[in-house]
């Protein structure tokens, strides 16, 4: 039997009694439009080129990946998910950290 646990508050879900949400978060990198572009020549674009390639090797093909794409799954319980639905940036939790309030996980509020 598999075993599922609200990666919010720790419930334990059974798989055949209790109802599970998957949360999956992506964070991709976005290109802005180019309004104009500029005509360049091949000198200069070898230049562009050859900044970039020292620019990768300097900084790490992981770290650059890491910096381009990220996602996230979780899973949570149906009390948890609600809480969720009504503040998924976390906005009033930050708020409150600011103000130094107590803090309340998701699903417990």
């Amino acid at each position: 039997m598999i075993h599922y646990t609200c990666d919010c508050c720790g419930k334990a879900m059974r798989s055949v009694d209790d109802v599970r949400y998957e949360v999956t978060i992506e964070i991709k990198a976005a290109c802005n439009p180019v309004e104009h572009a500029e005509i360049i020549t091949a000198e200069e674009l070898d230049e562009e080129l050859h900044q970039l390639i020292q620019m990768i090797d300097s900084v790490g093909s992981d770290e650059i990946v890491e910096d381009m794409y990220k996602n996230f799954r979780f899973d949570l319980c149906r009390k948890c998910k609600l809480s969720y639905e009504k503040d998924p940036l976390a906005h009033r939790r930050l708020f409150d950290l600011a103000l130094g309030v107590g803090v309340v996980p998701f699903g417990q509020n």
